[in-house]
C-alpha cells in the first residue's frame, strides 16, 4: 500500500508527532510511506538528523496553510491517508477523497475537538484505548459508517537507556494545565519530603499554570528540591530526561497521557500514575510495571504510592524491567501491523475507484517535496551527526553516524574553545569504538585537563577538507545527576555536554583551583542563607575561622558585603546574606544592583573562591533552579544563578 501521513511537524518537540514518525518508520518496512509535514512556515526543510528518512519512508511536501493541505489531499495518489492532531483530522474529513482510505489517529489533545460530525467524514478512527474508542463511538451521529477501533501507542523508539534508577529523582512531564494535576503532585511530594530528604522532583513542560505552580513550590519551601524544568528545546528528546529519573509520575485525571506513560516505560522507569480510563488503565498493570492511584485518593494517597517505590529499590528494579517489556509490546511495529490490517480491511470492503489524475492547477498550490536532507548548519554547510554519552566517571563517548562523515580520507574529532586568544583545542582521531558499537571517540576525564569555557565540536578531515559541526542527535547525561565535581591535583572540574539552539554538540567545562558547590539556598527572615561544600585541596585545608563570605558588588556605588562563614559537618559551610545590609548599599536611582558571592579563604584578602553550582546535568540553572523573591519597601531581592553558574543576589526596583 501507499500510505501518506499528515504530521503536524516532523521536527517539532511534541511527542505525538514523534510517535507518528516512529509509526511511519515501522510501516515503511512493508509499505511505501510518505510524510507530509504541516508547519507554520515551509520556508526551510527540517535539518535535524531526526528528519532523515528511513528505508521505505520519504519526506513529502512541507505544507504551510489550510489551502495547501486541501490541495495535497485532492491530488495525492496514496491508497491510505492518515492524519494526526485534531486540526489535521478535521481537514482530512473535510477535504479527503473517496478514492483512498481516510484514517484519523488519536492525539493527546482533548477529545472535545473531534466532534462526531468530523469522525463521520472518516473511514476509520484509531483511538488510544478501549475506553477511548467507546467514547468516540458514542459521539458518532446515527447512520455513520466510521469504524472506531483501539490501537494504543505506539511506544517511542528510544535510543538511550534504560535508566539506572539510582538517581533518587522523580520525573514528571506534560503540559502545565489543570488536567495534568501537577499541583497534586507537588503537594504529594511535600508530604513525603521531610521523611525522604535526599529525593527530588523534576517537572518538564510548559503551560498557563507555570507561575501558579512556582508559587506553590515557594510557599511549601520546596524550591531546593522541586524544579520546573520548562519545555525541552526543539532539538532535544524527553527520553534523555526520563533516564535521569528513578520513578515516573503521572497525575493526569482526564486527558489521555499514554504517550507520556509509554515513553517513560520505554526508558525502564516504573510508573506511579492516576488510574485514568483513557490512558494509564490501558497500559499499567498495578504492582507489575507500576502503581495505579485512584483519582479520588488525593495527595496523601499519591504520596503513599511514591513512598512504596522510594523505599523499595528491589520493587523499582522489578517494575522497571517489566515496564520495558510492556513498552516493547506496544512498540511501533505492533501498532503499525494493526494499522496496516485496518487499512487493508477497509480497502477490500469498498469499491475500487480509478486514481484521480493530478491537475496542473493543483500542483501549483504545493511546494515541491524537499530532497532527503542531510544534517546541515544554518548556513547550509553539511554537518556530522552524533550521539553523546557521559560515562559513570564523567568521561564522554561521541558515536558518529557514518553516513554523515566526510566521504574520503581519515578525520579527527576537534573541540575548540570559544573566544580563546590562546587557541586551546583538542584533536582526537575518529576510530571504531570498542565492542563494535560504531565509530567515534572517547574523551577520558582522567587523562585530559580542559580549561574552563565552552568548546564547539567538529569533525575535521585530515585532507584539508571542510570541517563539519556535529549535530547532537541525543545526549545521554544521566550519569551527571549523581556525579560530584572531580577533585584532583589539577583542581575542581566538571564537563557538561549540551545542545545549542541550532542542534550543535557543545561542551561546557569548569576548571578551578577551589570552588564552593552550592547545596541549598534558604530564603527566610529577610535574608538568604547559603549552604555549600568546599572543594579543592587548598579549600579543604583552610580553617573556616580564618575565612569569610564576600558579596562583590557589580556596581561601583553599591559597596561589597562581608559575612561570617560558619563550619558545618562533612566539609560544608554556611553564610547568611542580610537583605537589610544590601538595601543600605543600594545605588541611588539604580533599577538593579547585583552582588556576586565569593569566599575569601584567607583574611589577608587573597584567594577568592567562586560560589555556585557546576555539578549536575543542567546547562541553564537560571531557568530551572529558581528561588523566591522578597519585597522590602520598593526593592525586590532574590538569589539567582548566573550564566556562568555562579550564585548572585539581585536587588531590583519594584515597578
Amino acid at each position: 500500500m501507499r500510505i501518506a501521513f499528515l504530521i503536524h511537524d516532523l521536527n517539532g518537540p511534541g511527542t505525538a508527532d514523534r510517535a507518528t514518525a516512529d509509526l511511519a518508520s515501522a510501516l515503511g518496512a512493508a509499505h511505501d510511506v510518505e510524510l507530509a509535514s504541516v508547519r507554520d512556515s515551509a520556508a526551510a526543510p527540517a535539518r535535524h538528523p531526526r528528519a532523515r528518512p528511513t528505508p521505505g519512508v520519504t519526506l513529502g511536501p512541507v505544507i504551510d496553510s489550510r489551502q495547501r493541505v486541501a490541495a495535497y489531499l485532492r491530488r495525492t495518489d496514496a491508497d491510505v491517508v492518515i492524519a494526526t492532531r485534531p486540526t489535521l483530522v478535521r481537514w482530512l474529513a473535510e477535504y479527503g477523497q473517496d478514492r483512498y482510505v481516510r484514517i484519523g489517529r488519536r492525539s493527546p489533545e482533548p477529545h472535545t475537538r473531534l466532534p462526531g460530525t468530523v469522525l463521520a467524514g472518516l473511514d476509520a478512527f484509531a483511538a488510544g484505548s478501549d475506553a477511548d474508542a467507546a467514547r468516540h463511538r458514542a459521539a458518532l451521529p446515527p447512520g455513520a459508517a466510521t469504524r472506531v477501533v483501539a490501537i494504543p501507542g505506539p511506544a517511542p523508539a528510544v535510543t538511550v537507556g534504560p535508566a539506572a534508577g539510582d538517581s533518587r529523582t522523580i520525573v514528571a512531564a506534560g503540559r502545565l494545565i489543570p488536567v495534568g494535576r501537577h499541583e497534586l503532585l507537588i503537594d504529594a511530594f511535600a508530604a513525603l519530603a521531610p521523611r525522604r530528604p535526599d529525593w527530588n522532583l523534576r517537572i518538564y513542560g510548559q503551560g498557563r499554570l507555570a507561575d501558579r505552580l512556582r508559587r506553590r513550590i515557594d510557599d511549601l519551601g520546596l524550591y531546593n528540591r522541586v524544579r520546573l524544568m520548562g519545555a525541552l528545546p526543539p532539538m532535544e528528546r524527553m527520553e534523555t530526561e526520563w533516564i535521569k529519573g528513578a520513578i515516573a509520575a503521572v497525575t493526569a485525571s482526564g486527558e489521555p497521557f499514554d504517550r507520556t506513560l509509554l515513553e517513560a516505560m520505554s526508558c525502564g522507569l516504573p510508573v506511579v500514575s492516576t488510574d485514568c480510563p483513557f490512558g494509564s488503565a490501558g497500559f499499567v498493570t498495578h504492582g507489575t510495571d507500576g502503581l495505579l492511584v485512584p483519582r479520588d485518593s488525593g495527595s496523601e494517597g499519591y504520596a503513599d504510592a511514591l513512598l512504596r517505590l522510594i523505599d523499595s529499590p528491589a520493587d523499582r528494579r522489578r517494575m522497571g524491567a517489566a515496564a520495558l517489556r510492556t513498552a516493547a509490546a506496544h512498540g511501533p511495529a505492533h501498532a503499525a501491523e494493526r494499522l496496516a490490517d485496518l487499512a487493508a480491511t477497509l480497502r477490500r470492503s469498498r469499491p475500487r475507484r480509478p486514481r484521480r489524475p493530478r491537475l496542473l492547477v493543483e500542483l501549483l498550490h504545493l511546494r515541491p517535496a524537499p530532497p532527503a536532507p542531510a544534517p546541515a548548519t544554518p548556513d547550509g554547510r553539511p554537518r556530522a551527526s552524533a550521539r553523546c554519552t557521559v560515562t559513570p566517571d564523567g568521561s564522554l563517548t561521541v558515536t558518529l553516524a557514518p553516513d554523515t562523515l566526510p566521504p574520503t580520507g581519515q578525520a579527527d574529532f576537534v573541540a575548540q574553545r570559544r573566544e580563546d586568544p590562546e587557541g586551546h583545542r583538542i584533536r582526537v582521531p575518529i576510530r571504531r569504538l570498542p565492542g563494535g558499537s560504531g565509530v567515534g571517540i572517547t574523551l577520558d576525564r582522567t587523562a585530559r585537563v580542559l580549561p574552563e569555557g565552552r568548546w564547539d565540536c567538529y569533525v575535521e578531515p585530515r585532507d584539508e577538507g571542510l570541517r563539519r559541526r556535529i549535530a547532537a542527535d541525543t545526549i545521554d547525561a544521566a550519569a551527571l545527576v549523581t556525579l560530584a565535581p572531580t577533585e584532583n591535583e589539577h583542581g575542581v572540574s566538571c564537563w557538561l555536554p549540551y545542545t545549542t539552539a541550532d542542534g550543535d554538540l557543545t561542551l561546557r567545562t569548569w576548571l578551578r583551583r577551589a570552588h564552593a558547590e552550592v547545596e541549598r539556598v534558604t530564603v527566610a527572615d529577610g535574608a538568604a542563607t547559603v549552604t555549600a561544600v568546599l572543594l579543592g585541596p587548598g579549600a579543604r585545608r583552610c580553617p573556616v575561622r580564618e575565612a569569610e563570605a564576600v558579596a562583590i558588588a557589580r556596581s561601583g556605588d553599591s559597596g561589597d558585603l562581608r559575612m561570617p562563614l560558619r563550619a558545618l559537618p562533612d566539609g560544608r559551610v554556611a553564610f547568611t546574606f542580610p537583605y537589610a545590609d544590601a538595601l543600605a548599599r543600594r545605588t541611588a536611582a539604580a533599577r538593579q544592583d547585583v552582588w556576586d558571592l565569593k569566599l575569601r579563604l584567607a583574611t589577608s584578602g587573597r584567594g577568592l573562591v567562586p560560589v555556585g553550582r557546576i555539578g549536575g546535568d543542567t546547562i541553564d540553572l537560571a531557568r530551572t533552579d529558581a528561588f523566591p523573591a522578597v519585597a522590602l519597601g520598593d526593592t525586590r531581592l532574590r538569589p539567582f544563578f548566573t550564566a556562568q553558574h555562579g550564585l548572585a543576589i539581585a536587588a531590583d526596583a519594584v515597578r
